[in-house]
């Protein structure tokens, strides 16, 4: 591993050769399910339906979702009716592929891959899926609220640390 600090922060090289992959964390990686959360993510999704069949984890940020409800008139009637406009379905209210493709209005996967293939060396693409609307100190329970941090990397005692500024 090759580390070298610059102007504005460290940067580090790993030598993939030996076959083996480092990950940020103490936690156990599985590929296949790291692979299945990267697909699902670039879907765009909310459906847990894929995702529940590749990593658990996820089984406890699953909620039932959609099912919403419009009231109609009737011409000539005094109650109104309540109507089903889109079906329920288990799925990840703050899922971040569903954020980046369509939470905000719009697709910024899309928009940072067509500003990097104008401008390689573009450093203003910034894909966000933290919503300080519903996913602010307010919040009840467990959730998967997806973490506002812009990872940075520096050396303390020879070894790697990642610290969220």
């Amino acid at each position: 591993m090759l580390f070298r600090s610059g102007r504005g922060g460290t940067a580090f090289r790993v030598d993939l050769r030996d076959g083996l992959l480092p990950t940020v964390g103490f936690r156990k990686t599985f590929p296949k399910s790291a692979a299945a959360e990267v697909a699902w993510y670039l879907r765009g999704e909310q459906d847990a339906t894929f995702i529940r069949k590749y990593a658990p984890l996820w089984d406890k940020f699953v909620e039932p979702l959609g099912g919403d409800e419009v009231s109609l008139h009737r011409i000539g009637e005094l109650q109104s009716e309540k109507v089903q406009v889109n079906p329920t379905f288990e799925g990840v209210k703050a899922a971040y592929g569903y954020r980046w493709r369509s939470h905000f209005g719009r697709d910024q996967i899309r928009l940072a891959v067509e500003a990097l293939k104008r401008d390689p060396s573009d450093r203003r693409c910034y894909v966000s899926a933290w919503d300080p609307a519903e996913d602010g100190l307010g919040a009840l329970g467990q959730r998967n609220v997806p973490c506002p941090r812009a990872p940075a990397t520096g050396r303390r005692r020879t070894r790697l640390a990642g610290r969220c500024p």
